[in-house]
């Protein structure tokens, strides 16, 4: 007795804090089994065969088994009760899950990070299923608009999101964070479809493939690292003809083997921390069109010896390419107003800078414990501190 209410309140705490369901149930009323049974606890749970259950509105919930089987086949019916409504939460430490057809909703799937107790490979539906489907062990809504979830383990290397995907579990996220073994990933080429995947933290992945219907990097409404912490990603494919606008915040933070990276002509905005510690990193391409490089953009790019802004862009942002230490060569052009403060701060290797006409502020430690001896004012400059260069570098006004 006391496994089994240590085991449902486990799995209670794994599922309460996401609740979700796909299709809106009428309001729950919880009954009593048609046979006696064992109730666990006084919130109402069962068991039965090895399930964990509850009865709401004549239909049996099933939130997970008291002991993990390798591959579940979750019933149709329970102690004559029809099953429709499952949590997959509760079966993480199962390597297969087949659902019923009889199921209608899922709930409380939460990502398992590198908890070592998960062993999903695949996720199967009972083709008769009116609301799932799954390709390939992949669990996907029956018109396979939304991808619900992709599990940790499964073994395949390479994966293509259908083109009809244009959605994830909660909202227009699909996650494949934690991937265990996903080395290539191509996303949806859906006309809807405007975000990539969410995937951080996937220890093998090497290359994504971004399609022209992308407009940010960004997996969810929020900005936030997508490919944050892939630590072999090396290849970022993005469409010839891209429309990606933004490279949102901490995108590709800590990809420590990415190399080169061609930003689309597209891009007006690279984010804050876009590609911070990115050590690899040796060389960026930078088109007409972009207009903000974000605070820490290229932060701790140690590899990155050269960088060429275009004339369209207006800000460089705080720390944009602070301890980039071997960064020898920058090309400013005029449209450029803003320099903020720390922008080349410890760019040890940085001999010399031509600032262009029209600049109009540089702030605090801009250019400070760089190698730059000399610099020449644009009039222009309206704001410029005393700490913005070394101490004994000889300022002069053009």
């Amino acid at each position: 007795m006391k496994k089994v209410i240590i085991t449902i309140l486990a799995i209670t705490l794994l599922v309460a804090p996401l609740h979700f369901e796909m299709i809106q149930s009428d309001k729950v009323h919880a009954q009593e089994p048609k046979n006696e049974e064992e109730t666990t606890d006084q919130e109402g749970y069962y068991k039965k065969d090895n399930y964990i259950y509850k009865i709401e509105n004549g239909k049996a919930v099933v939130y997970g088994q008291i002991t993990p089987e390798d591959v579940v086949t979750v019933p149709e019916n329970i102690n004559g009760y029809e099953v429709t409504k499952i949590s997959p939460g509760g079966f993480i430490t199962s390597r297969v899950l087949n659902i019923p057809k009889t199921v209608k909703s899922i709930f409380g799937y939460v990502s398992p990070g590198n908890s070592e107790r998960y062993r999903l490979e695949e996720i199967n539906v009972d083709k008769d299923n009116k609301n799932f489907t799954s390709i390939d062990g992949v669990l996907y809504n029956k018109d396979i608009s939304r991808m619900l979830i992709y599990p940790t383990l499964r073994k395949a290397k390479k994966y293509i999101e259908p083109s009809t995907v244009i959605a994830g579990y909660y909202d227009a996220s699909r996650d494949y964070s934690y991937s265990r073994y996903l080395e290539d990933i191509t996303f949806s080429s859906n006309n809807n479809t405007h975000i990539i995947g969410y995937m951080y933290n996937c220890p093998s992945l090497k290359t994504i493939n971004i399609p022209a219907n992308i407009r940010t990097t960004s997996p969810g409404d929020k900005e936030q690292g997508s490919c944050e912490a892939c630590v072999n990603l090396e290849n970022v494919n993005f469409a010839k003809n891209s429309k990606v606008e933004n490279i949102s915040k901490y995108t590709f933070w800590g990809c420590t083997r990415l190399k080169k990276i061609n930003i689309p002509k597209s891009v007006k905005k690279i984010s804050g921390a876009a590609f911070f510690n990115c050590s690899s990193l040796s060389k960026v391409t930078l088109h007409k069109g972009l207009k903000t490089i974000g605070d820490t953009a290229f932060c701790n790019c140690i590899k990155l010896k050269t960088i060429k802004i275009p004339k369209t862009v207006t800000s460089i942002g705080m720390n944009a390419f602070e301890r980039c230490k071997k960064l020898k060569t920058v090309k400013l052009k005029k449209g450029l107003k803003t320099i903020k403060r720390y922008a080349f701060y410890k760019c040890k290797s940085l001999k010399k800078i031509t600032l262009p006409k029209g600049l109009k502020e540089i702030g605090k430690y801009a250019f400070r414990k760089t190698k730059i001896k000399k610099v020449k004012i644009p009039k222009s400059v309206k704001k410029l501190t005393k700490k913005a260069f070394n101490k004994g570098c000889k300022i002069k006004k053009k």
